[in-house]
């Protein structure tokens, strides 16, 4: 027998969105995991033309599993040969108040991922206003299409070169990025705005 296939968003609850002053602090929040490829994203910091000489950092906010911390090591060993121990943050796993306070106070968030499913932390960082770079292993290739972010490639070139777009952004159109990413994501993963969508796929089934 044929199945009936329905695609349907990952919905969530929107927290309420924090007022938060915006800092020059680029994100990466999720644990630590080869697969999210850090590596990369720290390389291209040091491949970039402005960001060692501009007032930006990056926290990498997440725990890392015991299995997975040679690959901490590895990245720590990394910044360390970069130079970057100064313009790169560790913070381990934060939640509430904390953690919607840093996805709003951040400039822009990263997942430079190799693959994702999904990726909830693109959704919560745009929920607070906060514009996301995300890898082509990602499904966010609409990020392009409603300018609420990058969708690129998860080399260390091509993420340099969104850093120093980044770094380069007058604040109209900055402001301009927060304002589509917020009302990308409200539009269609607020799960107030569209369970119905998920009641109706329920009742035919």
């Amino acid at each position: 027998k044929k199945k009936d296939v329905q695609q349907i968003p990952n919905l969530i609850e929107f927290d309420e969105k924090i007022i938060a002053k915006t800092t020059n602090n680029l994100l990466f929040i999720g644990r630590i995991h080869p697969i999210k490829c850090v590596e990369n994203l720290i390389s291209a910091l040091s491949q970039s033309k402005l960001f060692k000489n501009s007032n930006f950092k990056l926290l990498i906010v997440g725990n890392c599993e015991e299995r997975h911390k040679p690959y901490l090591n590895f990245l720590k060993k990394l910044i360390s040969e970069l130079n970057l121990e100064n313009k790169i943050e560790f913070k381990s796993h934060i939640k509430g108040a904390e953690k919607l306070n840093i996805y709003s106070s951040s400039k822009f968030t990263f997942l430079p991922s190799h693959s994702e499913n999904f990726g909830n932390v693109v959704v919560e960082s745009m929920s607070q206003g906060t514009p996301v770079v995300a890898s082509k292993g990602t499904p966010w290739q609409d990020l392009n299409s409603f300018n609420a972010g990058f969708h690129v490639s998860n080399d260390s070139f091509s993420l340099a070169e969104i850093i120093d777009r980044i770094i380069s952004m007058n604040d109209i159109e900055y402001n301009s990025y927060r304002k589509n990413c917020y009302n990308f994501a409200k539009q269609n993963f607020d799960i107030s705005n569209r369970i119905e969508e998920w009641i109706s796929i329920y009742k035919k089934s």
